[in-house]
């Protein structure tokens, strides 16, 4: 399979792309993501606005890791980006004992945006250093409001023909995405407290708070668990997506890559964090793509360049591409770029027959697994074959140590679906694209 790298370098007046052949295989050194997470998007002093960054940080290390299901203490590394950055202490107190054999390494959101972190993280796997990695990132506008700073300047500050259409379009294009689920698998829910009818009380986030316009500011956090494909295959994990290529630059030049395909390999999906004419228009002449296909499901992460949003994209990208496709990132701001060529795996079945395989991570009694059982048998009867796996047996001491309190887990073919409860809307969407055409 091959397909063009092109570097792209920006000048005032205009992209050139020079070519550069490439040629990508999935190979046992290839960085996958064994899974990636977000938490919704809240605005500034939005829903989001009385959880502090301390309890996002944990909740997508510790969410990003489960949904993994690596060896916890295989887990050597996790990076953690943020401006200004957490204590390290205070981090590693929250996480508990859950993540104790685990290191923690900060670098400052200000200074790299998640780009070194990034680096890093598939140099410490590509050397055979680390075995998983977590990169994280999450930012807090409410609490620089809060703390009496200024929010940061968004990334076109410089940008004089926005284009409003391709903006209009991207919030329509949200909206309808996330009245239909469609980012369900990549949100992790968060739990708050607020006051309802002079009570407090707890509520659920599980959906991003929608500004007016584009999101330049918000609170927020993702996390993103990177492997080696034969690491993945040792500890029997299937992969979401594989790291086909990436360039991060740093260059007074905007220096980027951008990811072009010949006769055998086409982009399908293209996530980008510039809503300028002259930038959109430059990509879709060079992807050969139509606007349709830039930021599809109407770009969850705005127009922020941060490590939260960074890591934010790539887990989009990472769940809503279609199973052997091709997508590629562009994410940019003055003298800080990335680009990013992801292709979407499709695990090899786990069928007993022809029927998908649902593995449940459960114990003996678990009321709410059996609770589990009987919607399955409501919803999808006929659609599945159904193994349970029981974790407090001496040979599934890995997974009592990853889901001791989060069962009901649930995975479909080899991959985390859902815990806690079934999410019917989202087993419904997963095994309609297993269906053949």
């Amino acid at each position: 399979m091959q397909f063009l790298l092109k570097k792209i370098l920006f000048h005032p007046r205009g992209l050139n792309f020079i070519p550069i052949q490439r040629h990508l295989h999935l190979k046992p050194k290839s960085i996958v993501i064994a899974s990636a997470i977000r938490t919704p998007w809240g605005q500034p002093m939005g829903q989001l606005a009385s959880v502090k960054s301390l309890d996002l940080a944990s909740l997508v290390v510790e969410t990003a890791v489960k949904q993994s299901g690596a060896p916890l203490e295989q887990i050597q590394q996790i990076f953690v980006a943020k401006e200004p950055p957490l204590e390290k202490d205070d981090l590693a107190d929250k996480c508990g004992q859950f993540l104790k054999k685990s290191q923690f390494n900060f670098k400052q959101d200000k200074e790299n945006f998640g780009l070194n972190n990034l680096r890093e993280a598939i140099e410490l796997l590509t050397t055979k250093k680390c075995q998983f990695v977590v990169v994280a990132g999450v930012e807090s506008a409410t609490e620089r409001l809060q703390n009496k700073k200024d929010l940061r300047p968004n990334s076109y500050t410089e940008v004089t023909n926005f284009n409003e259409t391709f903006t209009k379009r991207c919030k329509v294009l949200l909206d309808k995405a996330s009245k239909q689920g469609l980012y369900d698998a990549e949100l992790a829910a968060l739990k708050t407290l607020k006051v309802i009818d002079n009570k407090r009380r707890q509520v659920e986030i599980n959906q991003d708070e929608v500004s007016e316009g584009i999101m330049t500011h918000f609170d927020g956090a993702a996390a993103i668990v990177l492997t080696t494909n034969k690491k993945a295959m040792e500890e029997n994990i299937k992969p979401l997506a594989v790291l086909a290529d990436i360039e991060i630059s740093g260059s007074d030049s905007f220096n980027l890559a951008s990811l072009a395909s010949d006769n055998d390999v086409k982009i399908e999906h293209c996530e980008v964090n510039r809503y300028d004419s002259d930038f959109l228009t430059s990509i879709q002449d060079t992807l050969n793509i139509s606007c349709d296909q830039i930021n599809p499901y109407g770009g969850p992460c705005g127009n922020q360049f941060n490590a939260a949003s960074l890591y934010g994209r790539i887990t989009h990208m990472s769940h809503i591409l279609r199973p052997n496709t091709m997508g590629c990132l562009l994410s940019l701001r003055q003298q800080q770029s990335v680009a990013l060529l992801m292709e979407k795996l499709l695990p090899p079945p786990i069928y007993t027959g022809d029927l998908p395989q649902l593995t449940l991570f459960t114990k003996e009694p678990c009321h709410l697994c059996d609770m589990l059982v009987e919607e399955l048998q409501q919803h999808f009867q006929g659609e599945y074959n159904l193994e349970k796996i029981y974790i407090d047996t001496k040979e599934n001491v890995r997974y009592l140590r990853l889901y001791r309190n989060d069962i009901p887990v649930l995975y479909l073919n080899g991959q985390f679906l859902c815990m806690h409860r079934l999410n019917i809307r989202l087993l419904r969407q997963k095994l309609d694209l297993l269906k053949p055409l």
